[in-house]
Parts: C-alpha cells; sequence; structure tokens
C-alpha cells in the first residue's frame, strides 16, 4: 500500500493523507459535498488509479484551455499528457497525485514542499525531537519531562517534601521513613511508651503518673496465677502478676499497699522489646505485713512494670497499690528532717532537694546520704557492703587495702551522736568533717 499526498489548495492535513493550499470555491457551498470530496480522493489515492473525476468542470473536456477551470491555474501545453507545466501530472490527466514526502523534522528544510519548516509542518507533530519536555510533577504519575523516571522516581524530585521520607508513625502499618522497620521495630519509635512496653504483656494499666501531685492505682490479683517472671527479692513458685505505669518526669515516687496474702512488689523499667523484668530498679519485701509503705528516690522520667509476686505458691491474694508523686502544696524543706511534700524522700534525699546548697555532692563522694540528722528526732540506719566498695578512702586506724564505703549525714546544731554498728568481716570506723566542697572525706 503506498501513501499519496492529494495536492488540493487551501486544505489541511486530513489523518495524514492530504494537504490543501487554496479554497475550492468551485465546490457547492455545503458541508457534507466537501466532506465527500476529500474521503473520495482519499480513498482513491490509497487505491491509486483514480484517474479524472467529475467534481472539477474541465475534467474531460477537451473544450477547456490550457489550465482553465483548474483551481490552480494554467497550465502549458499537453493537457491529459502529462508534458508541459500544467501541473495535471497524472498520466490520464487528472488531478495532481503527488507521492508521499516523508519529513525529516530535524534538517531545517521544507522537505514535503507545504510551506512549513520541520516542527512548524504538522506532519511532525508527535516526533521525540518536536516534543518539548516539561517539568517533573513528582506527584501526579505521569513522565513529565519524558526521561523514562516517574515522580519520586526522578533525579528532579530528589529533596522536595512529596518525596522526602516522613517522620516514623509508630502504629499505622507503614514503613513512613523508608528504613525498612514499620512501628514499633523501628528504632525511632523506641523511646514512645506503646513501643517501650511492646515486650511485656500485662494484666493492669495504671497509667500516666505526673512528676508532681500525681497519683495512680490498682489492684493486683496473684490468685490462679502462674509464675512467669522473676521478682529478685523472693523465692520463685508463687504466682505473679504485672501492671505498667508511665512516669511523665523525673520524680521520687511513694509507694503504699494493702494486701491479702503475702507478696513482694519489684519494680522494672520497660526496654524496647524486652522482658517485663529484664531491668530491676528496686523489690520490696513488705514480709507479710498487711500494709506497707516504700520510696523510690530519684526515678527518671519513663515507663516502669509493677511486679506483684507471691512469697511462694499458696500465699497468692490480692494487691491494693497506689503510686503516689510529692504534693505541690506543700514543697520539701530539706534541712528538717521530715518529709514535708509526702513522697517519702525526707530532706537531701528529696529529688526536690537536689540543688539545696546543703546537699550538694562534695570532693569527697558518698556512697550513702543520710540527710539531717535532727537532735532529738528519729534516728537514721543503713546498710552498707565493703565487699564491693573501692579501695579509696584511708584511715590512720586501719592497715588499708581493704574496700570501704562513705556515709554522710549533716547536723544542723551541736549534738552528741551514737553510733551503733552491726558487721560481718573487720573494720574500722572514722569520722571526718565536710566542711568544704573540695575537700577529700578523710581530711
Amino acid at each position: 500500500m503506498s501513501f499519496l499526498t492529494i495536492a488540493l489548495p487551501g486544505w489541511s492535513n486530513v489523518g495524514g493523507m492530504a494537504s490543501v493550499r487554496h479554497a475550492l470555491e468551485f465546490l457547492p457551498r455545503r458541508s457534507n459535498v466537501e466532506m465527500r470530496l476529500v474521503v473520495m480522493l482519499a480513498l482513491c489515492g490509497i487505491a491509486g488509479g483514480c484517474g479524472r473525476t467529475s467534481f472539477f468542470p474541465c475534467a474531460g473536456n477537451d473544450d477547456c484551455g490550457d489550465g482553465e477551470g483548474w483551481p490552480w491555474g494554467g497550465g502549458g501545453e499537453g493537457e491529459g499528457e502529462g508534458e508541459g507545466d500544467g501541473g495535471r501530472t497524472d498520466p490520464d490527466g487528472g488531478v495532481d497525485i503527488i507521492p508521499k514526502v516523508f519529513k525529516d523534522c530535524t534538517g531545517g528544510g521544507d522537505d514535503d514542499g507545504d510551506g512549513l519548516v520541520d516542527c512548524d509542518d504538522p506532519d511532525c507533530a508527535g516526533q521525540a525531537s518536536c516534543v518539548t519536555p516539561g517539568i517533573e510533577i513528582c506527584a501526579n504519575g505521569v513522565d513529565d519531562d519524558q526521561d523514562d523516571a516517574t515522580d519520586c522516581d526522578d533525579v528532579e524530585c530528589a529533596g522536595q517534601p512529596v518525596c522526602a521520607p516522613g517522620a516514623e508513625i509508630c502504629g499505622n502499618g507503614v514503613d513512613d521513613d523508608g528504613d525498612g522497620a514499620t512501628d514499633c521495630n523501628d528504632p525511632d519509635c523506641q523511646e514512645l511508651p506503646e513501643c517501650a512496653a511492646a515486650g511485656c504483656t500485662v494484666e493492669a494499666d495504671l497509667g500516666d503518673l505526673a512528676a508532681v501531685g500525681g497519683s495512680v492505682s490498682g489492684t493486683l490479683t496473684t490468685d490462679g496465677q502462674a509464675d512467669d517472671r522473676a521478682s529478685g527479692c523472693g523465692p520463685p513458685g508463687g504466682g505473679d502478676v504485672v501492671a505498667r505505669f508511665d512516669l511523665l518526669g523525673d520524680a521520687d515516687v511513694r509507694l503504699e499497699l494493702a494486701q491479702t496474702g503475702d507478696h513482694v512488689i519489684a519494680i522494672f523499667a520497660a526496654g524496647f522489646g524486652q522482658d517485663c523484668d529484664a531491668n530491676p530498679i528496686a523489690c520490696f519485701d513488705p514480709e507479710g505485713a498487711a500494709s506497707a509503705t516504700h520510696t523510690l528516690l530519684g526515678l527518671p522520667e519513663g515507663t516502669y512494670f509493677v511486679l506483684a509476686d507471691a512469697y511462694v505458691a499458696g500465699l497468692e491474694g490480692a494487691v491494693d497499690l497506689t503510686l503516689s508523686t510529692g504534693s505541690p502544696e506543700t514543697p520539701e524543706l530539706c534541712t528538717n528532717g521530715a518529709d514535708d511534700d509526702g513522697d517519702g524522700a525526707v530532706d537531701c534525699n528529696d529529688l526536690d532537694c537536689q540543688d539545696e546548697a546543703s546537699c550538694l555532692p562534695l570532693l569527697c563522694e558518698e556512697d550513702e546520704n543520710l540527710g539531717v540528722l535532727v537532735a532529738g528526732g528519729e534516728s537514721k540506719s543503713t546498710t552498707v557492703f565493703t565487699s564491693t566498695g573501692g579501695n579509696d578512702q584511708e584511715l590512720l586506724c586501719s592497715q588499708g587495702g581493704g574496700g570501704d564505703r562513705v556515709i554522710r549525714f549533716v547536723l544542723l546544731e551541736v549534738a552528741g551522736v551514737l553510733v551503733e554498728f552491726w558487721q560481718s568481716g573487720e573494720h574500722s570506723i572514722g569520722l571526718f568533717l565536710a566542711d568544704a566542697p573540695a575537700t577529700p572525706c578523710e581530711l
């Protein structure tokens, strides 16, 4: 099949088959006739042997002069024989049939003689050399600049907000930041409470505990529970229950309990993907008492687990537990030997007193701080283990070389002090006045 161009003046390209240069004023002014002419000529061109056509007044009429009546003007001699310059090149002397010239859309020439060069010629429409690449739009699913890369796969979209990885949303099931880890499996989510506790199944959630003036409570029942976790301060075998709470700021936390049965209470810090009892903080044994209190000093902000563990099998029961922080209405006075704010921590042991001058650490780093010893008030006591202490203090009454521990207390007035101690092993005890911050213990 050959493709031909029908040179009829004034028409535009119809289906890639014909071009026109002039208006066909001799045709009846009805659009349906013009359409028939176009179709008929196109079909004749494809068939390859139309010859003359009766649509032209001089077609097949020898009385017409050279080119007379033809819409593109006169011609020379040889009408109907293909001689001369009348423009009727068909062997039968019909309309002009001009072979199709395929355009070179980059050569700078008018290849098909229609007066239009390269991309200005409609024949070049759609050619790659005549398509002006656009700017890549980074979220429309189209390769706008035609470089075979679409949207965020295109280098032009690098750094665009729509293509930049977002922060990990830790509960939507999507790898938002594109690092291959989703939700609580992503390191970015480790500090969130819902992910920090992901490795521990709890039986109760006590909720959020404010750092000041907060209180949470719940009942933990160990009846019928298995011995799944280790408290650290009681023998195995008793049923246990775990509760969770989230401390919203650094605080001294007072623990109060009332129980049936006999339990020990252990506190653990939550760890990312870890078991409930992986990070022990403290363990408290009320020794079977029906009620008891205990203070967790200087507990950092974070997620914690409370384990109620029956001391042995058969001693399960219920534990009514309350956790609270200091009252904002009665701030701690750091030198009166009283727990003013009711958080269970007294004077320098209270986190509220950490910046008080009388509570600031000295060059001598104490192992235990008993706080203020009030004349005529309650006694202070503690237990220290020199077996795990360093050999960093020297006493004149000791041969040296053994482990040591330093205990600090404060007197606000002249008073006599009775020191009582019980020991295993053999020790020397020295008493020193810490009258300046920048002095060692034994001066």
